[in-house]
């Protein structure tokens, strides 16, 4: 089955390393914030360098399909050495896809805006590349998760970039 987008989660941390939120789970704020989304056609693939730690939490049932996969085999160079690879662990979100569009999500984060895959596909099938930036705010500052921001709230600050695609063209020569 393939799907319009393909959202990938690659993590190598451990379980529960939220600032301010000792006790949260790494991946609750964007699997609860995916699953609020008003755009439906989309599948997420995990990569875990920690696999198959958390298989447990990739089994629940989501509205959305979850593919739960280890570093591959060829892309482990730097993992055998105690060294992070997000390239590697990229590279194989990337065997993996079933999306026209691929949008990569840092494992801990959560999305405040429900329409934000669906503006993603919007400007994408507008003819755009889109680029995505979001930063939160609290009192005035740069926010990090604690008890007193999920209780207060905060001011999110993000915009969709819509990039043409003419800028992205290489040269022939």
């Amino acid at each position: 089955m393939s799907y319009s987008i393909s959202v990938i989660i690659v993590t190598a941390r451990g379980d529960y390393p939220i600032i301010g939120l000792p006790n949260t789970f790494i991946f609750e704020p964007t699997f609860r914030s995916l699953e609020k989304q008003t755009f439906k056609d989309f599948e997420v693939v995990v990569v875990d360098a920690l696999y198959p730690r958390r298989r447990w939490f990739m089994e629940r049932r989501f509205s959305f399909p979850v593919k739960y996969v280890p570093p591959h085999a060829g892309h482990r160079f730097w993992l055998d050495r105690g060294l992070w690879s997000v390239c590697g662990m990229l590279n194989t979100a990337l065997l993996h896809v079933e999306g026209e569009l691929i949008l990569r999500l840092d494992d801990c984060c959560e999305i405040p805006d429900p329409n934000f895959l669906k503006r993603v596909w919007e400007f994408y099938q507008s003819g755009y590349f889109p680029m995505a930036m979001h930063v939160r705010y609290h009192a005035g500052k740069p926010a990090r998760v604690s008890n007193e921001y999920l209780k207060h709230g905060y001011e999110a600050r993000y915009a969709i970039m819509p990039v043409s695609y003419t800028h992205l063209t290489l040269p022939t020569n």
